[in-house]
């Protein structure tokens, strides 16, 4: 993030180069005692202004970067509409609709006919209706399929018309904009790029905005993402200094100026772009005319359209992206679609019957040929042949074709769909899945998709997260070392600051400390809420951990109190300070670590760092004692693992003012790039922050879920392989496994610490040999152990010997991953061994690794709800996810697989008879059944036992299953829905048919009389052998 006082002008000289005319970043006005900034640097002077950083500039194209650059940008006109209006940017209406009126009957049909079902019974009908062909009446094959056809559309338009009445309530609400020098109300489908919005406190935004100011002094708002990724806690969003003070109509009217910005994407947290004030007739922040400024714009100024203004009376921004070109509609294309393993197998046994259906045509219709051939004159009362022999044989294979199309049953999919949505309901309100503590219906199960259900039944692989998923991610500050000092706060709350005033403890250590204090008080990004009534202070914040982190220094006598633009104010055991707020250099899940850069009450420039060990340790000084001090802090650190507590190492560094000023010239070229920005930040970042002075490191716990151990044992015992994939470190993560069961004390624990690839082969190719060697002469049980470093040359360089070396152990553990890894981790194991893998997590970093998997499944977090909202299946806790497996799961395997199986049976049962009838009548292609029983049979008749069976079948009690988790590996290989299963099947059908057709061929041997003392005709035949 740029500095809150980050502006550039600058004047263009000779050749087209910019030279920089002066710059500062801390206004030396805001501490009197703060010393000369002035200085030479080899970019220009340096010197203190009253104002913002400026550079003077005659034309955008100087600081546009590259031709790629330009090209791969929007450039926009603040309060400019007729020319934002000739680069035709998209209206802001909404449109989430698959169809209008116009097109919903095509375009639902063509949807349909896709089908490949639908569009064999659409060739079959269109064959019903050449007469020379059909035996049978169309109606036969026009219902059922309009039939199934309906239902679906019916299905559509419901759930169309639901979005098209969400699009009107967001296109038709009122919002205020300024037009013509005034507000004026209008519909937000009307709102235009470039134009400057009114939000009031609680409105949404209605398209993703720029912060110009708010009612606010310091032009900080408070914003709420909770409908884009589920966070309730509040976001501080910060206008530019220069554009914070215009708070009336008249002045946000006349601003001009060209807003320059990446073009629209779907990251919802990354915003680059640049704003070119041109001019301004207010005399408030020192712009004259002809004068332009450069700012760097991020995504601490920008407002996405869903997400909601709190705790700030108004706000204006500036219209950036509209409609279409929005984060929040970018972000709502639908998931990868995925497909269960029995629906996939489904498609191959359809065509595996329609091979079987045409070969059985084609046997017929040469069978007819010959039976025309040799006894079509003697029957001469089938009167004279129309055809010839050849042709009459390529006419009843159509004949045939028509006849034998109830093979493959109609109504199978529609079922499917029913007693699916069906089971989905089902695991909805299980009671024993409910919703959180407080009763909350946002956080109660909810199937995403009904696809899966049967997937669930056979699952062999689990993926899961730590932090949240098997822990509650409720954050409990525990331990903490300073400078070789440990301190117990869960024993002895506030004994860190009450060690400042020890008589044993020297002058220097207690500088330590309340260094060490200071940077838990003012590096995060916590916001404070004030009640109005007791003046108490809450905090919120993203992270659990930094809540915890900012509450122990809190309890210390280290309050922090609030934050603005330019500067943060604490309670320093009891005496309020204010530290000037020079940067903050953000944490990221790949910098691990975050810095601010402030200005103490002296004038000194400190930078203040927190991070994983893994980063920080590489950035600490050499300096003299120091390299005590960090031995003795990662011996701490291991022990702080070893009981299971989270770590965190913190430091500081005092910078001089040149090479400050240095760096921000940087820093803010790197922030005002639209190319690679976060690569030429990061770089940037790394130049500072570098020998650190090492303060301590922080313990924190995060404690298990209710039951986890034993879900985790559960799972073990029914077969499945459970893999943690955490960015704890190595000791943590291995408590966590003893104390969660996933690991025990009798396994022989297998450890991979390579520093490159070779060394990680070795260690692969060993620990496989131990392991294989042991297998067949024990019964040793191992367990693996991997860090991320080894686990990237171990998925790129040796994929087989890990996925080998992991099937041989009962659990693996992956610690210090990535998101990448833990979706490559999925891949490679899913790609691998070919069998049902679920992922589960909580966070926005496990969403790849729930989209990899053949199942994903999130958990409401205390950090959002990205990981349920991208998921397949969302649950509250871990331990609810035996029962979705084992009861719920396992239900839907044994009916989906009886449903189709049945389907096809009852469909091959019915239609042999006619095969069989064939026989008697000369192969000529006559129907033994009344066009009505062919009609009804699939849609009416025999849809009822399905359908049930697949809502309501249970082979054993819930209680049985939770007592015996054996039950569940028995149907992990699938057995109940094979080709040897449907083989089976068939053959029952083929079978039954038989006995059916031919039992009541024997009835009818002697004639039978109806009451009228008729006797009974082909159709009385075919009703009861139908």
């Amino acid at each position: 993030m740029a500095s809150p006082n980050s502006s550039i002008m600058i004047q263009k000289t000779g050749g087209g180069n910019i030279n920089i005319a002066n710059i500062h970043s801390y206004s030396s006005t805001h501490n009197p005692n703060a010393p000369n900034l002035t200085r030479k640097t080899s970019l220009g002077t340096l010197r203190p202004n009253s104002s913002d950083d400026k550079i003077r500039a005659l034309s955008l194209d100087t600081v546009s970067g590259s031709e790629s650059a330009r090209n791969s940008s929007y450039t926009i006109r603040i309060n400019d509409t007729k020319a934002n209006r000739e680069k035709a940017f998209p209206s802001n209406y909404i449109r989430t609709t698959k169809y209008t009126i116009l097109t919903f009957l095509p375009k639902n049909l063509f949807e349909q006919f896709r089908r490949v079902s639908n569009f064999y019974f659409l060739m079959i009908m269109i064959l019903q209706l050449i007469p020379e062909i059909t035996p049978l009446i169309p109606i036969t094959s026009i219902l059922p399929l309009a039939f199934v056809l309906a239902i679906s559309a019916i299905k559509e338009a419901i759930e169309d018309h639901g979005r098209y009445k969400a699009d009107q309530k967001n296109n038709m609400e009122q919002f205020k904009v300024i037009r013509e020098g005034q507000l004026q109300t209008i519909f937000s489908q009307n709102i235009e790029v470039g134009e400057i919005v009114y939000i009031a406190n609680g409105q949404h935004f209605p398209a993703d905005l720029i912060l110009l100011s708010s009612s606010n002094d310091d032009g900080i708002c408070y914003v709420e993402t909770a409908n884009l990724d589920g966070e309730t806690n509040l976001k501080i969003r910060k206008a530019l200094d220069s554009t914070s003070v215009l708070q009336e109509v008249d002045e946000l009217s006349q601003l001009k100026g060209v807003l320059q910005c990446e073009t629209p994407n779907e990251r919802l947290y990354r915003f680059n772009g640049r704003l070119l004030i041109e001019s301004h007739n207010s005399s408030n922040h020192g712009l004259k005319d002809k004068e332009r400024m450069l700012y760097s714009l991020n995504h601490t100024m920008f407002l996405q359209r869903g997400a909601q203004l709190r705790n700030t009376k108004y706000c204006y921004g500036v219209c950036v992206y509209a409609g279409v070109d929005t984060k929040l509609f970018l972000n709502q294309q639908p998931p990868p679609s995925k497909f269960s393993t029995v629906e996939r197998l489904l498609n191959k046994f359809v065509f595996f019957i329609f091979g079987a259906q045409l070969t059985i045509c084609f046997i017929c219709a040469v069978i007819s040929s010959v039976w025309e051939a040799q006894f079509g004159n003697i029957a001469w009362y089938v009167g004279a042949p129309e055809f010839s022999v050849p042709l009459y044989g390529v006419r009843n294979f159509f004949t045939y074709f028509v006849l034998y199309n109830t093979m493959i049953p109609i109504s199978l999919w529609v079922t499917l769909e029913i007693v699916k949505v069906g089971q989905s309901r089902f695991m909805q309100w299980d009671e024993f899945m409910g919703a959180g503590p407080n009763g909350d219906g946002e956080t109660a199960m909810k199937c995403k998709t009904s696809n899966l259900n049967e997937d669930l039944g056979r699952i062999q692989h689990i993926f899961s997260d730590k932090t949240g998923t098997l822990t509650e991610n409720v954050m409990s500050f525990c331990k903490c070392s300073v400078r070789m000092d440990v301190f117990d706060e869960k024993l002895n709350p506030g004994s860190i600051a009450a060690a400042i005033d020890y008589p044993t403890t020297s002058e220097e250590q207690s500088e330590y400390i309340r260094s060490f204090m200071r940077v838990l008080a003012l590096c995060h990004t916590v916001v404070t809420e004030v009640d109005s009534e007791t003046n108490e202070i809450t905090y919120q914040s993203q992270s659990p951990d930094e809540t915890a982190l900012v509450d122990t220094a809190r309890n210390n006598g280290f309050v922090f109190v609030k934050r603005k633009a330019d500067e943060i104010m604490i309670r320093e055991q009891g005496m309020s300070t204010t530290y000037g707020l020079l940067a903050i250099l953000e944490f990221s899940s790949m910098r691990r670590r975050m810095s601010v850069i402030v200005r103490t009450l002296d004038g000194r420039i400190k930078l203040l760092t927190k991070g994983a060990d893994i980063v920080m340790m590489e950035k600490l000084s050499e300096g003299p004692g120091e390299r005590k001090v960090k031995d003795e802090t990662l011996k701490q650190l291991k022990l702080f693992s070893r009981e299971g507590y989270r770590t965190l190492v913190l430091a500081e560094r005092e910078l001089s003012i040149d090479e400050f000023n240095d760096w921000k010239v940087a820093f803010h070229q790197a922030n005002t790039a639209l190319d690679n920005r976060e690569e030429k930040v990061e770089n940037v970042c790394k130049l500072i922050e570098r020998d650190l002075t090492l303060l301590g490191c922080t313990a924190i716990e995060d404690k298990l879920q209710d039951q986890v151990p034993e879900t985790i044992h559960y799972f073990l015992e029914s077969g499945i392989q459970l893999w943690v994939l955490t960015g704890d470190k190595q000791e943590t993560a291995i408590n966590i496994g003893y104390s969660s069961r996933l690991l025990n004390p009798s396994m022989d624990l297998i450890t991979i610490n390579a520093d490159s690839s070779e060394m990680c082969g070795d260690l692969l190719k060993q620990s496989l040999d131990k392991v294989t060697s042991q297998a067949h002469s024990t019964f040793q049980e191992f367990g693996l152990v991997i860090d991320g470093h080894s686990l990237s040359f171990a998925l790129h360089d040796h994929p087989q010997e890990f996925l080998t070396l992991g099937k041989h152990c009962r659990s693996v553990i992956c610690c210090r991953v990535t998101p990448l890894q833990k979706a490559l981790v999925v891949r490679v194991v899913k790609q691998g061994e070919q069998k049902i893998s679920l992922a589960i997590g909580d966070g926005a970093n496990d969403v790849s690794m729930l989209v990899e998997a053949h199942v994903g499944v999130g958990i409401f977090g205390k950090e959002g709800t990205q990981a349920a909202r991208a998921s397949d299946y969302a649950i509250y806790q871990f331990k609810y996810l035996q029962r979705l497996l084992c009861i719920h799961g396992r239900f839907s395997y044994i009916r989906v697989a009886g449903l189709v199986q049945y389907s096809f049976y009852k469909n091959l049962c019915f239609t042999l008879g006619l095969f069989w009838f064939s026989i008697f009548n000369g192969y000529s292609g006559q129907t033994l059944y009344d066009a009505w029983i062919i009609t009804f049979y699939n849609i009416v008749f025999t849809s009822i036992p399905p359908l049930l069976y697949g809502i309501f079948e249970k082979d054993l009690n819930s209680s049985v299953i939770e007592q015996h988790p054996q039950v569940y590996r028995s149907l992990q290989a699938g057995r109940l829905f094979t080709q040897r299963s449907f083989s089976i099947w068939l053959l029952d059908g083929l079978w039954h048919s038989i006995v059916v057709y031919f039992g009541s061929h024997l009835i009818f041997e002697t004639e039978i009389l109806k009451a009228s003392g008729v006797t009974a005709d082909i159709w009385t035949f075919g009703f009861l052998a139908s």
